[in-house]
């Protein structure tokens, strides 16, 4: 219980990121990005061939929708 007040200070709050002047949480940019990354990802498969790997697409569309946003985070804001 000692470590609970140190941890609370320390916590710098969530990210921002600057957007033409505007600052928005860095959760929603990566949510963004997720699915940007989705919609390509989804085109590509289709076009190469492969589309047969999102099948059921009620679960392969989400999970991949979350792989994406979270390696994003991971991979940009995690360091910070």
């Amino acid at each position: 219980m000692h470590s609970l007040p140190l941890a609370i200070i320390k916590y710098s709050g969530d990210p921002l990121v600057n957007v033409a002047g505007a600052y928005i949480p860095a959760w929603i940019a990566c949510m963004l990005l997720g699915v940007l990354g989705t919609w390509f990802f989804g085109i590509l498969l289709h076009r190469l061939g492969y589309s047969s790997i999102l099948h059921p697409e009620a679960v392969m569309i989400p999970a991949l929708f979350g792989t994406i946003t979270i390696w994003t985070w991971l991979l940009i804001f995690a360091a910070r």
